[in-house]
């Protein structure tokens, strides 16, 4: 299935979408931070981003558009 990386800083939400992709089949990957999302992304090919909108630092959407520029 789809390797799909999440960006949420809060804790319960990755605990939930982690059990929930995992359980359609899918390989999930946690960032808690856009800069951990970025590292993530340098090593690893991903097929969907799933990102919180508010995050302290940079925002969901700021996020979104550092990864289209």
């Amino acid at each position: 299935m789809a390797t799909i990386l999440y960006v949420d800083d809060d804790p319960s939400v990755g605990l939930v979408l982690t059990e929930t992709l995992s359980r359609a089949g899918h390989s999930p990957l946690d960032a808690k931070s856009v800069p951990e999302a970025l590292q993530i992304l340098e090593q690893s090919e991903v097929d969907l981003i799933i990102s919180d909108y508010r995050m302290p630092g940079i925002s969901g959407l700021e996020f979104l558009q550092l990864l289209a520029s």
